[in-house]
């Protein structure tokens, strides 16, 4: 079910920023023109000039407006790798919910064997085999109590996996059902995502399964699978990953509840990933803390393919890139009202941006520094309107001004010298 909230925010997955409200933390300052009186113009020209070349080389090399950058290029990769990782740990925690089902309902109908339409188990001497889809294969060990077992009214139960599941070749998981009010809690020792050359580990993984049980019909209904956290180290599509990922929240979102196989329509509404990401091919590695909160998950319509969730999305860390200084990163996005903040810090260098620009490039670009520079760029269509762009200032005296220079923008300084914006 994972799957479906990194779908719908697969267009800007890492571009968030900061704190869990999506505004990004101060670096050093908040751009109060009282914050520093005491420079002369000459200073503040060149300061200006430092930080729009910081603008250029690396801020924009990190994220900008054609999404080229390495942050927008590895974000694509990373949105495919993570739905990926999510949709496997979903479908083997369902695998498992349902081998242990399926042989609750075969105990409690004191069968040897029983199945459906996807698998089979069963009874060894102290064991039961499985075989799901006639592709994977295995046995699950039981407790010597388990011929008590009742799926509506049990302490704790352990059980051991040995085999194949679809998405994890060679298993070896050590299984940890607690009762609890609506379900049980799932805790899984270990479980390794094989596919090719990649290998991630999963350790622990820790879930919620939910379920009505009808003892009169002996059916477990309205089954719902619901991971918590999972610690993952490994390689996995091109990534050296290790970290936490956490789903605090879920809800019901009214168009996948009535639909088969959707998990009773329940998807994260929030989820967070801590640790380390590296690009193995690039060497780009970040570290840091990835928040997501979706607000309309509820609502949010899954047949409408154009429809643009109410999320936001939060990073708060660092980036190393080859032969280039590590950059500290603050960054928010708020999808819906198509808000990007970035705020970074390299070197001596501390500058904040926030844009509100739309799909059709129309919107503003302010940025702000904590030595007191302040300027707000109009853009229409996606380039520049200088007559309604702001000046450029430093503690509220004017430095320069963008202007048109055959095509290029420029700043044009009140020394008279120039700089280009790009």
């Amino acid at each position: 079910m994972i799957k479906y909230v990194l779908s719908a925010l697969a267009i800007s997955l890492l571009i968030g920023c900061g704190g869990s409200n999506g505004t990004p933390k101060s670096h050093g300052g908040n751009g109060n023109p009282n914050s520093k009186k005491h420079t002369t113009i000459k200073e503040d020209i060149s300061k200006t000039k430092e930080v729009f070349s910081s603008l250029r080389t690396e801020a924009l090399s990190v994220v900008n407006e054609d999404k080229n950058a390495t942050l927008d290029k590895e974000a694509k990769l990373l949105t495919n790798a993570t739905k990926d990782i999510s949709f496997d740990l979903n479908s083997i925690g369902d695998s498992i919910s349902k081998l242990i089902e399926l042989i609750t309902e075969a105990q409690a109908e004191d069968k040897n064997s029983t199945s459906n339409d996807h698998m089979t188990v069963t009874k060894k001497v102290d064991a039961w085999s499985y075989s799901i889809d006639n592709e994977y294969n295995g046995t699950i060990s039981i407790p010597e109590k388990f011929s008590d077992f009742n799926i509506s009214n049990f302490d704790k139960e352990t059980f051991k996996l040995n085999g194949d599941l679809p998405k994890s070749k060679d298993t070896n998981i050590v299984i940890n059902l607690e009762k609890t009010n609506d379900g049980a809690k799932l805790d899984i020792d270990k479980i390794t995502l094989n596919s090719g050359e990649d290998s991630l580990t999963i350790s622990p993984l820790l879930a919620d399964i939910s379920y009505n049980y009808d003892a009169n019909e002996d059916l477990i209904e309205n089954e719902v699978f619901k991971l918590k956290t999972a610690a993952l180290k490994g390689k996995f599509q091109g990534f050296d990953i290790d970290g936490t990922l956490t789903v605090p929240s879920y809800v019901q979102n009214s168009s996948l509840k009535d639909q088969e196989d959707k998990n009773e329509g329940y998807i994260p509404s929030s989820l967070m990933f801590n640790g380390t990401i590296k690009d193995t091919k690039t060497e780009n590695e970040f570290a840091g803390t990835l928040n997501t909160i979706w607000h309309d998950a509820k609502d949010f319509n899954f047949s409408q393919e154009d429809s643009k969730p109410d999320a936001t999305i939060s990073f708060d860390g660092t980036l190393k890139r080859k032969n280039t200084a590590q950059i500290k990163l603050n960054l928010g996005a708020d999808i819906k009202k198509d808000e990007l903040i970035l705020g970074f810090e390299s070197g001596e260098h501390k500058i904040n941006t926030v844009s509100h620009v739309n799909e059709q490039g129309d919107g503003t670009i302010k940025i702000t520094t904590p030595d007191g520079l302040e300027a707000t760029i109009k853009l229409v269509n996606g380039e520049i309107d200088y007559d309604n762009s702001s000046d450029i200032k430093v503690n509220g005296r004017k430095v320069g001004e963008l202007v048109d220079r055959k095509g290029v923008p420029v700043i044009k300084y009140t020394d008279g010298t120039f700089e280009s914006l790009i």
